[in-house]
């Protein structure tokens, strides 16, 4: 009897199983999509600066190479015309005429000795003509046909994101605040008793620094105390004041993100990038690019997420863009 009971529960928790993975967001196939996206995305736009640079080098190079084919062109078709001249029996080879027909046999040596060494030349001049481009236009090309691989590649991975956050439900905002939680409280950051928010804010403020350049307006969820800087996709993120890197990844409900502890019981938030640049447990300086905006974490449109903690509890950011 119990065995019967166990393998009745253990066959319905199969069952069961595939039901439940259908229904659970993969957030690590989100996650691994949208790094690599940001990845090829970095790659892409260095290619394309490559290529803007290598154009005029290259033009440079084909106006020589045409430059040269023209001369080559050019004396290939004085010795063609040479040529012809010893072939034509109806003219008097200029051969001739040096030996003012005294010894045609030895004339005539000549003539087809010069013959020799017209047609010789002749080859190698066709030589150059069917030569290998130059090599600042076969890296040209070289850079032209990764461009269009990386862009290809790029255009499957958006659509793969796109099928992911279509057919997936994403976690939820209680959900995101609890991967956030746990981060927090893993990295244990120090508080500071002794100060109010405001005048542990004070040394921050005699050179205020914008995370990124965009209108603010309100997080999707209003109980998130972060604001959205609607920025223009792959704009530079800066770190607003000095501090260390404690976090640089990526995190459901936050996509790529960064936290910077700035001592003085104050932590900023940097989420939703496209890139990451900032490396944890490394400083950085105020107004130091630490990444670039994008969608990341699920979703449709490029901005920055700006969020502030003092004391491990959040603060209105809008009073640090105003």
């Amino acid at each position: 009897m119990k065995k019967t009971l166990y393998f009745n529960i253990l066959f319905v928790i199969i069952g069961f199983m595939p039901f439940v993975s259908a229904q659970t967001p993969s957030i690590t196939q989100l996650r691994n999509t949208e790094i690599e996206l940001g990845r090829l995305s970095l790659a892409y736009e260095a290619t394309l600066k490559a290529i803007t640079k290598q154009e005029p080098i290259a033009a440079a190079a084909n106006q020589v190479q045409r430059e040269q084919q023209q001369k080559i062109a050019a004396q290939r078709d004085l010795i063609i015309s040479e040529l012809k001249q010893l072939y034509q029996p109806e003219q008097e080879p200029s051969l001739t005429k040096i030996f003012n027909q005294e010894d045609i046999a030895t004339a005539d040596r000549f003539i087809n000795y010069y013959r020799y060494i017209l047609q010789q030349q002749l080859a190698q001049l066709d030589k150059p003509l069917a030569a290998t481009t130059s090599p600042a236009i076969t890296y040209l090309d070289q850079l032209r046909s990764t461009q269009l691989r990386q862009r290809q590649q790029i255009d499957t991975l958006q659509q793969k994101r796109a099928v992911i956050i279509a057919s997936q439900s994403l976690p939820s905002f209680e959900e995101n605040q609890q991967h956030l939680a746990k981060i927090l409280t893993e990295l244990s950051l120090p508080i500071n008793p002794h100060q109010s928010a405001k005048k542990a804010m004070r040394p921050f403020c005699k050179k205020k620094i914008f995370p990124a350049e965009g209108p603010l307006t309100q997080a999707e969820n209003p109980k998130d105390r972060g604001v959205l800087i609607n920025a223009a996709v792959n704009q530079d993120v800066h770190a607003i004041a000095d501090g260390t890197v404690v976090f640089s990844d990526w995190l459901p409900g936050y996509g790529l993100l960064i936290i910077i502890d700035h001592d003085r019981g104050y932590t900023s938030f940097y989420g939703r990038n496209r890139n990451l640049f900032a490396v944890i447990n490394t400083q950085v300086h105020a107004g130091e690019k630490i990444a670039t905006v994008g969608d990341t974490g699920g979703y449709s449109t490029p901005a920055l997420y700006f969020a502030l903690r003092y004391n491990h509890k959040f603060i209105d950011p809008k009073s640090w863009c105003r």
